[in-house]
């Protein structure tokens, strides 16, 4: 990334600045925010900043795709705005949600919850994963005491995730992460614990039983326990004065919680995730093949919604229940490899050397299990490439579910975790592994070459930089609008007619609609409205006038659809005007387009065609 102190800026500046951020973090791909007001999104602006990958509102959150560098415009980002979770606090006028809106609250809730520590628990899984793999080669003694140390060392961040959820859930919804924490390390107690694994009776609290369970691995019950807390820690600071707050006011929160959790919250959680987890048993011995084929096919659906995360409560519920997981883990390494190979696949058939690049190195990332960038750059874009990839994790699903494929341990989602198939007690598990994933890729990279033509990968955008065998490199720029040609000569003022200002063209456009011809920015629009400047991502600085003596009607008859600082795409409409109304009023109506920075240009070629449209080119301009 060239320049993400600019990105950062850039994406601020176009969601309302940074008294409109209400809380913001970030997963491997993307920077997730909750802003107090959505219409402030320039959602444009934010798709044409060059590091941007792709943006989406899902559940009321707008997410800006950016690639594996978002830590870095993440950390620009921060000495921007402050701490993640800092940020101004939400209106509390917002609108309440409504019923049918819990469940898209929920799943995102989960989601965004989950997205911070799962670098401790991929890093964590990938050491799981190569133990297997020692253990299974002979190479390393499970009794050992360097087996024993790596163990305690993969193993404890999935044993004690009720603390790395409970610090995430706090930031999110803006609770102290220590009392957080605090609850956790309550619901990770010892005796509890212990307990658990002698069958002790519950504990009785003043005549309320306690059920002694282990929650250590366990994800719902700390989601519902740090929910409570501050609902609880709020509801007493309305009476509790503030000086109190450090004493009274967190003692008696964490008495409330910590009881109600232990008592209720934690162990409906627990039966909950268990329910779920059986839910999905249920389903893939019921509905055998046909269960993995509708789940991995629609696992990229998931992965674009953000619901794939909100099913690593099941996975880690069956990691914990079962010591593996069917469902998501196995199936989703598959998914994240048949979108990479996709990728390569594109490389192979398109003959654009930038499509093929980006397809190269998307697609190897992919493959090493991070696949927004594949999907959105490449796949979505072209669509036939990602409707191989689903073709092929339909056909692996099914074979994952004959095959009864497990995974052992979270260790990522790509090639590198393929050791965590690895089991003693289930040694023909690797070995379905590896055909459910070679399956899978074969068939998305024979349907990607076959499917798909070379011409499906042709840029279409005006504005794109063409290099010639010579090295000399020639940027075309669409026409303005719909209408006949005339030369800037003829244009009755000598500041356009002796090029003065640079070089152009005029368009008589009788339809009224003047269109953007490149992507770039707007520097300038007139209050008049009858004139824009623009700037292209190239660098091309271009003027847009209508008509000559046009200012003297003060913006009657004319709409301007832009405003300075705007970005704007190729084809993007930027004025209105009555054309029969502005020929009433000035003798010359056509819309002037110059090139105000000609000089930086070897050579300028105007169309030579007597009419344009407005998806015709209209100037070529080179350079050495």
């Amino acid at each position: 990334m060239a320049n993400s102190k600019e990105t950062a800026k850039q994406i601020l500046q176009n969601i309302g600045g940074k008294e409109n951020v209400s809380y913001f973090n970030h997963c491997m791909t993307r920077l997730r925010f909750d802003l107090n007001d959505n219409d402030k999104i320039n959602q444009t602006a934010l798709e044409n900043i060059t590091e941007v990958i792709s943006v989406q509102i899902k559940n009321g959150q707008l997410q800006v795709i950016i690639g594996l560098d978002v830590q870095k415009v993440y950390q620009e980002l921060i000495s921007l705005i402050g701490s993640a979770g800092q940020a101004s606090e939400k209106v509390e006028t917002k609108e309440r949600l409504k019923p049918k809106d819990i469940p898209n609250f929920l799943i995102e809730f989960i989601s965004s919850t989950f997205l911070p520590i799962v670098i401790a628990l991929g890093g964590a899984g990938l050491i799981k994963g190569i133990l297997a793999l020692c253990a299974s080669m002979n190479w390393l003694q499970e009794t050992s005491d360097v087996y024993t140390v790596l163990n305690i060392v993969s193993d404890a961040s999935f044993y004690f995730m009720p603390f790395l959820l409970a610090i995430s859930i706090a930031k999110r919804i803006k609770v102290n992460e220590f009392l957080a924490a605090t609850v956790a390390g309550i619901l990770m107690y010892p005796t509890l614990i212990n307990g658990a694994a002698e069958g002790a009776a519950p504990l009785s609290f003043f005549g309320i039983p306690v059920p002694l369970f282990s929650y250590a691995s366990s994800v719902i019950p700390i989601i519902l326990a740090v929910l409570l807390l501050k609902f609880v820690f709020n509801f007493l600071s309305k009476f509790i004065p503030k000086n109190f707050e450090f004493i009274i006011t967190s003692g008696l929160a964490l008495i409330i919680t910590g009881v109600v959790s232990l008592a209720v919250l934690a162990p409906a959680g627990n039966y909950l995730g268990v329910y779920i987890a059986d839910f999905f048993i249920w389903l893939y011995a019921t509905a055998g093949p046909l269960a993995g084929v509708v789940f991995l096919t629609l696992f990229p659906v998931l992965v674009m919604t953000g619901m794939a995360y909100t099913l690593l409560t099941v996975a880690f519920q069956n990691l914990g229940t079962l010591g593996f997981d069917f469902v998501l883990l196995p199936t989703m390494i598959i998914s994240n490899i048949n979108q990479g190979i996709a990728n390569l696949a594109v490389a192979i058939k398109t003959k654009n050397k930038t499509t093929r690049s980006l397809a190269i190195g998307t697609g190897f990332t992919a493959i090493l299990g991070i696949t927004e960038p594949a999907m959105y750059s490449i796949n979505l874009r072209y669509k036939k490439p990602f409707y191989a990839a689903l073709i092929g994790n339909a056909v692996a699903g099914g074979l994952s579910v004959i095959f009864n494929l497990k995974m052992f341990a979270f260790a990522g989602s790509g090639i590198l975790a393929i050791p965590s198939y690895i089991s003693s007690k289930y040694p023909e598990n690797i070995v379905n592994a590896l055909i459910c994933i070679a399956v899978g890729a074969i068939l998305t990279f024979a349907i990607t070459l076959v499917w798909v033509k070379a011409s499906d990968f042709e840029e279409e955008t005006a504005d794109t930089v063409k290099i010639d065998a010579d090295g000399l490199k020639t940027i075309n720029l669409g026409s303005v609008g719909t209408g006949d040609l005339i030369p800037i000569t003829e244009v009755p003022d000598p500041t356009f007619s002796e090029k003065i200002l640079g070089e152009g063209v005029a368009i008589d456009i009788k339809d009224g609609k003047v269109y953007s011809p490149i992507t770039g920015q707007v520097e300038v629009v007139l209050a008049s409205g009858h004139s824009v400047g623009l700037r292209s991502s190239d660098g091309v600085e271009l003027l847009i006038h209508v008509g000559v003596d046009t200012v003297d009607l003060n913006g009657k008859y004319f709409k301007t659809l832009v405003n300075q600082g705007d970005s704007v795409k190729k084809g993007d409409q930027l004025i209105e005007f009555d054309y029969q109304k502005v020929k009433e009023h000035v003798e010359f109506t056509p819309t002037i387009v110059v090139i105000t920075n000609t000089n930086s240009y070897s050579d300028v070629n105007i169309s030579t065609k007597s009419k344009v449209h407005s998806n015709d080119n209209l100037i070529s301009l080179s350079l050495n």
